[in-house]
């Protein structure tokens, strides 16, 4: 009687689990905070703009009034031992170098930076990086904002980690701020009848018949 002896496994078999399987059961890629590899959600996304926002203008007024007391101040002190237009023009002159050297490359860096984590949230939906130009359109970047991201890997890797307990601390005060500024903004007052020159009611008097 012959016995069949088994077969042994083939080693150029290919894996019979599915790869996107196995990587949507658990892995996760750590989203990067300064390049545009990769891919982050939209909690990420308002949460990483508005702290670089924040960092950004913060240092920008710092260095403006560092730079401000380094220019300004002296100038202002002459005005007043008695140069008083040199002066003027000299602090204008400094104002105006201050915010080319120092404010100008700031919003530059910030608006790359916004750049670089849209790119990253087109990857999380599986889009190209190049669909960013469609936020020059108004209004359209809300998509970016609001959209929901693929819940599995795609072409860009698997899906970015869970959200941790500081993003979404962070998320909701930069979202209670962001309520209160729109807030601000709606009710704030309107000019009315009861703010007109008092000066018209007067002459309106005058002109009437005794």
């Amino acid at each position: 009687m012959t016995q069949h002896l088994p077969a042994e496994p083939n080693p150029f078999r290919p894996p019979q689990a599915a790869v996107a399987d196995t990587l949507a059961a658990g892995e996760h890629q750590t989203p990067s905070v300064i390049s545009a590899r990769g891919r982050i959600g939209r909690l990420r996304l308002f949460v990483y703009v508005n702290t670089a926002y924040v960092l950004v203008y913060t240092a920008t007024i710092l260095l403006m009034l560092i730079g401000m007391g380094v220019f300004i101040l002296p100038t202002a002190m002459e005005g007043v031992s008695g140069n008083g237009m040199d002066a003027f023009f000299a602090g204008m002159a400094g104002t105006f170098m201050i915010v080319l050297f120092v404010a100008v490359p700031m919003m530059m860096m910030l608006a790359v930076y916004f750049v670089l984590k849209l790119i990253q949230r087109s990857h999380d939906m599986g889009w190209s990086g190049w669909t960013v130009l469609l936020t020059l359109i108004p209004l359209v970047v809300l998509v970016w904002y609001f959209k929901k991201g693929d819940s599995g890997p795609n072409a860009y890797g698997p899906p970015p980690a869970p959200n941790g307990t500081g993003l979404k601390v962070g998320g909701t005060i930069f979202g209670i701020l962001f309520g209160l500024s729109l807030l601000a903004g709606l009710l704030a007052p309107l000019p009315n009848g009861q703010d007109e020159d008092p000066r018209i009611d007067n002459d309106t008097v005058q002109e009437q018949p005794d």
